[in-house]
C-alpha cells in the first residue's frame, strides 16, 4: 500500500510516539510504502532544525539529519513534481533543482 504523508505527519513520527510513528513503523517493516517529494524531504530536516523541536530532539539524543537519515531509510517512493508546461523557456525551480540532484544521486550511487 503507498502512503503520501505531509511534513507534519513526518515530525510527529520521528518525534512522538503515536499514530503517526506506527505509521513509520509499518514502512520499516515493509508493511506500507510512503510517498513523499524530495523537496519535501528537505523541507523536514529544516523543519526538525526549528528551535521549538531542540528540547525533544535532546531528549531523543537525535539531530535533525540523524532523524532525516532514518527517514531516507524507509521504503519511500520518492517523486519529482512536475510542473504545467511553461509559456515560456523553463526557468529553473527548487523543485526542479532538487529533482535533477536526486536523479545525480541515483546515477552516481
Amino acid at each position: 500500500m503507498r502512503i503520501v504523508i505531509d511534513t507534519n505527519i513526518w515530525i510527529s513520527g520521528l518525534l512522538w510516539r503515536g499514530d503517526a510513528w506506527r505509521l513509520l513503523n509499518l514502512a520499516e517493516q515493509g508493511r506500507v510504502e510512503l510517498c513523499v517529494a524530495y523537496p519535501m524531504l528537505l523541507e523536514l530536516e529544516e523543519v526538525l532544525a526549528y528551535e521549538r523541536f531542540q528540547p525533544r530532539l535532546e531528549t531523543l539524543q537525535q539531530t535533525p539529519a540523524q532523524l532525516a537519515v532514518y527517514a531516507l531509510s524507509l521504503p519511500l517512493r520518492l517523486t519529482c513534481p512536475e510542473a504545467s508546461p511553461p509559456l515560456s523557456p523553463p526557468i529553473p525551480t527548487m523543485t526542479s533543482f532538487c529533482c535533477a540532484r536526486l536523479k545525480r544521486m541515483r546515477l552516481t550511487s
